[in-house]
C-alpha cells in the first residue's frame, strides 16, 4: 500500500513539473506536433520515474570509538517523601478548577 501512494505522489510531483513547464513555455507555441510529443513524453516519463530506484546518497559506515560502560550501582537506596503544611483546602481548589473546566468550557474546544 505504501508503494502505490509513493507511486502516486511521485508521478503526480513529476506530471505536475512538467504540466508547469508545459503552461509557461510550450501553450502558445504552434508546433503542434511538438507539443504532443512533449505531452505524451511527460505521461509516459511521469510513469515510469517513480519505477526507477535513484541512489541520491549512498549511507557509509560510521566507525564509534569504544565506549566504556560501568557497572550499575544505586546510589539512592531509598527514597521518603514527607508532605506537611498542606492542607484539604489544595485538593479543593484542584477540585473546583477541574469542575470549572469541564463544566464550563466550550464542548467545541474538546474537538
Amino acid at each position: 500500500m505504501i508503494n502505490l501512494v509513493n507511486f502516486i505522489i511521485e508521478s503526480g510531483v513529476s506530471l505536475t513539473l512538467l504540466a508547469t513547464v508545459y503552461v509557461l513555455f510550450l501553450r502558445k507555441e504552434t508546433f503542434f506536433r511538438a507539443n504532443r510529443l512533449f505531452l505524451l513524453g511527460s505521461l509516459v516519463f511521469s510513469v515510469l520515474l517513480p519505477l526507477l530506484r535513484l541512489r541520491v546518497l549512498t549511507p557509509q559506515p560510521v566507525l564509534l570509538s569504544e565506549v566504556t560502560v560501568t557497572p550499575y550501582r544505586n546510589l539512592l537506596e531509598s527514597i521518603t517523601v514527607y508532605g506537611h503544611g498542606f492542607t484539604g483546602q489544595i485538593e479543593k481548589t484542584v477540585f473546583r478548577l477541574s469542575y470549572w473546566l469541564l463544566f464550563t468550557w466550550p464542548e467545541w474546544a474538546f474537538f
